[in-house]
């Protein structure tokens, strides 16, 4: 069972967070953050968006976290592959890793460029980079040739 707070029973907008490459830039500029096959994963709090991808995404040697504001009603309580990656992080859990306690929301819906608050991106460099690992990812995804 989801619980829900009265925060997002009686707030219809939020700010949320999303972290991701830097290099994305030019693109969520023109047409927005789109979601993968996945969705878009985000939180309430930009520093959690920011650890969770420094210490997911290695390849990733400047991370840029996104405040946009959406709907409540579009973003629900969620977690990536690994509730317990959580925990580390510092966010508070319960016996069940899908509450409002995680501040981790995930969205099916593309957030349109109008809706990105672009004067408060942030950059910053990624302390878990490693760039040996970022040459083999480029060359799996065919980014640099051999």
């Amino acid at each position: 069972m989801i619980k829900v707070g009265w925060k997002m029973i009686l707030k219809e907008r939020e700010v949320f967070y999303h972290a991701t490459d830097y290099k994305n830039l030019a693109s969520i500029m023109r047409k927005g953050i789109v979601p993968s096959f996945d969705g878009i994963y985000s939180s309430e709090d930009g520093q959690l968006s920011t650890m969770w991808i420094c210490m997911t995404k290695h390849q990733t040697k400047k991370v840029m976290v996104i405040p946009y504001i959406a709907d409540t009603k579009t973003h629900r309580p969620a977690t990536d592959h690994s509730p317990y990656m959580l925990e580390l992080l510092g966010a508070k859990l319960d016996e069940t890793p899908y509450t409002m306690d995680t501040k981790v929301y995930q969205t099916f819906e593309t957030i349109k460029p109008e809706q990105i608050r672009f004067d408060g991106i942030r950059v910053v460099d990624n302390p878990c980079y490693n760039p040996e690992l970022a040459r083999q990812f480029d060359r799996m995804h065919g980014r640099e040739e051999e």
